[in-house]
């Protein structure tokens, strides 16, 4: 994997530790790609054990939130833990830990044009061999993954043609998916100060950590710019607002392990 003119957060953790100094560290984490390698369906994506202890370990002393374009359930189910916060649908749903009074259910008057796409989606490209359309409730996901590449110009006409049927709908590409979203204002960035704002934390008593590798962790990246660290993972793109580049899971759980151990930091109270 080719290096991005990015420099390493694993080689940089100090400098990422000073920059937050005084400040409570706070984690915002996306899941597929970044906690978890990418699948070639999305069921196959599971956590390792050793990961989910590490992200328990994590939120015991930090605010940890797992940003996810996964529903809700899917996404808790996977992670398996009470003790971080969840921001799914790309921010839509969004729950805090067990006993938590965070609750966010935003584009509830969306979800009927959505359901209605998928089952246009399904009718128009059932005959595509690979295909895997995910309604997730508050987006819809046209995985193209396995779809030959002779096709994939067919996959892409009709989401277009479909997602120009509704009003009510957003069309975001993806890595090798298409997305279809409530057309709101709102993304994981969003959804990141929202629930910063909600635990009464301003941007100048934390220290957000924000780790990713889709475009759609971009909007993440946008609003911590200037008082957070940013971290892309995986493959480099040619624009991205990120501050510092990991090659993988492997490596972001090496980086986030490195938080456990004793530092001259302060812990959120969030965690």
């Amino acid at each position: 994997m080719d290096r991005p003119g990015l420099p390493s957060a694993l080689e940089h953790f100090e400098d990422i530790v000073e920059q937050g100094s005084g400040r409570d560290l706070t984690f915002f984490v996306d899941y597929d790609g970044t906690l978890v390698g990418l699948t070639m369906r999305p069921e196959l994506a599971v956590m390792p054990e050793d990961a989910r202890a590490l992200l328990a370990s994590l939120a015991e002393r930090h605010l940890v939130c797992v940003l996810s374009g996964r529903g809700l359930d899917d996404l808790r189910g996977l992670v398996g833990l009470d003790s971080v916060y969840y921001a799914a649908n790309h921010g839509h749903e969004v729950e805090g830990p067990w006993g938590s009074p965070i609750h966010l259910r935003l584009g509830c008057e969306f979800r009927a044009a959505l359901s209605a796409a998928a089952q246009e989606l399904q009718q128009q490209l059932a005959r595509i061999e690979g295909l895997i359309i995910e309604s997730k409730g508050f987006s819809v996901a046209v995985h193209y993954r396995l779809v030959r590449p002779s096709q994939r110009g067919t996959v892409e006409a009709a989401v277009k043609k479909v997602a120009g049927h509704y009003d009510e709908i957003r069309l975001r590409p993806g890595k090798l998916v298409y997305e279809f979203r409530p057309a709101t204002e709102w993304d994981k960035g969003k959804a990141l100060l929202w629930l910063l704002e909600r635990l009464d934390l301003a941007p100048g008593e934390v220290f957000p950590i924000c780790l990713g590798d889709d475009l759609t962790d971009e909007d993440a990246f946008a609003a911590v710019d200037g008082w957070g660290a940013t971290i892309v993972v995986g493959e480099a793109r040619a624009v991205t607002r990120a501050n510092y580049w990991l090659p993988g899971p492997r490596e972001v759980a090496d980086f986030l392990a490195l938080f456990v151990q004793p530092v001259a930091c302060k812990s959120s109270p969030g965690g």
